[in-house]
């Protein structure tokens, strides 16, 4: 195609746009829906928020996915007691299932009663493949906890899962993991060692079931074996006269869309929103449009912290800046002109947890946003600071409508946290858990310093003991 015929084009859809709308198409559930939004509600600046329909200049046409389609047919022709007819059923329930699951659990205290929300390690939307990988071999590389698997290159590491049938996972000291998510985005099925160990409350928002069910899979053994922290695997074969390709297609296209509908970044925050809002609305999910989001400050968050930054992700994702403030600033997350070279992006990534696989500098911000500098990465205690005390004067002036603090499982300094006890009422306030582990004695213990100021809690663990 010529530059000239890319020019013309161009200039088409840039006056078509504004005369006729546009045509959004996202996943809800089973179905694929198509959103289009005539030019009255782009001239009027009507939006909508997480697929909620608030202007009548909106049509929404949703049909089933392909694969629902192929998995309830199937089992009309045959819905038996047999593996196949199994995973089918739980593929045809998934969001069943998480409605079930993600019911929070109570903890009575002080006269309150607090719930607790579940939440994931979730993925950014931009590492989900579009359609299943062809195949090369039947298990990925890499073994938990085995430094001898690991890949130092983040393209490899992913493309050893999406050109493998299976990957092998499994929980270390928490059942939730960023590996979960990755397998399931990189278009492989995780074969998850002892998931019908895992306690109610954790991994919450994972298709537990389903995953039980991979694990027998037609014409795959697998032998594991727990030693301490990791799982030894011996005897491992899929046997290709039994497999069952179709089936594998399915339970793989309906897990791809559940990642997008549930653990990605974006969902993951809109999830967070979302129940705040419920409760806050009496059922209705409203849109926020001033949020404050708050972390601790220690070394250990310089270089990344999986729950804390990729849920900061997902508010990115769906609030964008305008309606979005980030205290302390996380230079982790944010690729700026300092990272244009590619020796400059990999040393900085370097530096990261995890060589900041997935969440590293996945914020494109190629220039720093107003008052927003390094400062940051060292010191917030600086009350000179100007932006320092902007964010306190609307604290106290109650310019934010929701405050979270993102990182309720790290210790050190917390900012603002007397401005918000006295400014806000518990029902504006959230507080995000992310530890392997919160055993109901060290929750009780931590929420008497909380409870009078926090009304949402959500957990990566739920209230489950340590895994090992």
């Amino acid at each position: 195609m010529s530059l000239l015929s890319v020019y013309v084009i161009i200039c088409f859809l840039s006056c078509i746009i504004p005369i006729f709308g546009w045509i959004e198409t996202f996943v809800r559930g089973h179905e694929v829906c198509r959103m289009e939004i005539d030019r009255g509600a782009i001239q009027t600046g009507i939006k909508y928020y997480n697929n909620s329909i608030t202007a009548p200049a909106v049509e929404l046409h949703c049909e089933d996915a392909e694969y629902y389609r192929a998995t309830k047919e199937r089992l009309q022709a045959n819905n038996g007691t047999d593996i196949k007819s199994q995973i089918l059923r739980r593929i045809v329930s998934l969001y069943d299932d998480l409605a079930i699951s993600k019911e929070p659990g109570m903890v009575r205290m002080k006269g309150f009663e607090i719930l607790v929300h579940p939440v994931a390690i979730p993925i950014p939307k931009q590492f989900l493949v579009e359609l299943t990988p062809p195949k090369s071999k039947d298990f990925g590389r890499v073994i938990p906890g085995d430094y001898r698997t690991y890949f130092s290159s983040e393209t490899q590491y992913r493309d050893d899962m999406s050109q493998s049938l299976f990957t092998f996972t499994y929980h270390k000291a928490g059942w939730d993991c960023l590996r979960h998510s990755e397998i399931l985005a990189a278009g492989s099925l995780p074969l998850f060692h002892d998931i019908e160990k895992c306690p109610r409350y954790a991994l919450s928002l994972h298709p537990k079931q389903l995953y039980s069910l991979i694990n027998q899979f037609p014409g795959v053994t697998v032998n594991g074996v727990r030693d301490g922290h990791m799982v030894k695997y011996s005897n491992t074969s899929v046997d290709h006269t039994k497999f069952d390709e179709e089936l594998y297609l399915l339970t793989q296209t309906a897990l791809l869309q559940y990642t997008e509908n549930v653990l990605t970044t974006s969902a993951m925050a809109n999830h967070i929103l979302d129940v705040v809002s419920r409760y806050r609305n009496n059922g209705r999910v409203l849109p926020f449009h001033n949020v404050l989001y708050i972390t601790h400050q220690n070394e250990e968050l310089n270089s990344g912290d999986y729950v804390t930054d990729l849920i900061l992700h997902g508010f990115h994702e769906v609030l964008g800046q305008s309606r979005l403030t980030e205290f302390p600033y996380k230079p982790c997350l944010h690729k700026t002109l300092d990272d244009f070279n590619a020796t400059a992006f990999e040393k900085r990534r370097q530096t990261l947890y995890g060589m900041g696989f997935t969440f590293g500098l996945s914020i494109a911000e190629l220039w720093l946003p107003p008052n927003r500098s390094t400062y940051f990465f060292n010191d917030t205690r600086n009350a000179d600071h100007p932006v320092y005390l902007d964010i306190k004067e609307n604290i106290i002036n109650h310019k934010y409508d929701l405050i979270v603090f993102g990182s309720g499982h790290r210790r050190g300094h917390l900012p603002f946290w007397d401005e918000v006890c006295r400014n806000y009422g518990r029902e504006e306030v959230a507080w995000i858990e992310g530890d392997d582990a919160v055993p109901e004695g060290i929750f009780h213990r931590q929420v008497r310093n909380w409870i009078y100021c926090v009304g949402h809690y959500f957990s990566r663990e739920g209230l489950a003991p340590k895994a090992w």
